[in-house]
Parts: structure tokens; C-alpha cells; sequence
């Protein structure tokens, strides 16, 4: 293995292994509050379509 490679292999290593100190913008957590009633709409029909939709248990 060339020098050079196996020096950008251990810069590599360092890089990967090293802590995070910011989180890139893009990795940011969004949350659409309005969505939120579109959200709870959608478990309450997907819960009541398992239990009157289902296939009973035979």
C-alpha cells in the first residue's frame, strides 16, 4: 500500500471517528405543526380500518 493512501486512509479513519460538533442545517430536525391533524386522522382511520376491515382470525 502507497504512502499516500495509507495516509489519507488514517485521515479518513480520524474524520469518521472524530465527534460531530455542529449538525449541518440539512440535517436539522423539521417538524410541520400544521400536519399534525392530518397525522392523528390518518392512525385513527388506519386503526379503525384494522379492526372492522381485518380478516378475522380463524
Amino acid at each position: 500500500m502507497g504512502a499516500r493512501l495509507k495516509q489519507n486512509l488514517v485521515t479518513l479513519k480520524t474524520k469518521l471517528l472524530s465527534d460531530i460538533q455542529v449538525i449541518p442545517e440539512v440535517l436539522q430536525p423539521t417538524k410541520l405543526v400544521g400536519l399534525d391533524g392530518l397525522r392523528g386522522l390518518s392512525i385513527i382511520i388506519v386503526i379503525l380500518s384494522h379492526l372492522f376491515l381485518g380478516k378475522p382470525y380463524t
